[in-house]
């Protein structure tokens, strides 16, 4: 992707179930990452910080939607953990 839009906004009017399905799959990204043989240096920090502040804000977001700091929380895990897993892997080409 060229640009990434990351508007907590836009996540505020999601349903309890959406909110707590999205914020885990974004934990599982960042878990994955971080104990894969094949992470990197570069993603180890990203996909800590991710599981941090997951931890801190999914459930403020799931239990207030209208909670703008945590939903601004969880919008910048979910895009640490997006930049942590695409980064954390070495193709079968290039590795």
């Amino acid at each position: 992707a060229h640009v990434a839009i990351i508007d907590p906004f836009l996540s505020i009017s999601a349903p309890p179930g959406l909110t707590a399905a999205t914020g885990m799959d974004a934990l599982t990204h960042a878990v994955e990452t971080y104990v894969s043989r094949e992470s990197q240096p570069l993603t180890d920090p990203l996909a800590m910080d991710a599981i941090c502040l997951i931890g801190k804000y999914l459930r403020r977001a799931v239990a207030n939607g209208d909670d703008l700091e945590a939903r601004r929380g969880m919008a910048h895990a979910a895009y640490m953990a997006g930049l942590a897993f695409s980064n954390g892997w070495i193709s079968a080409e290039t590795g």
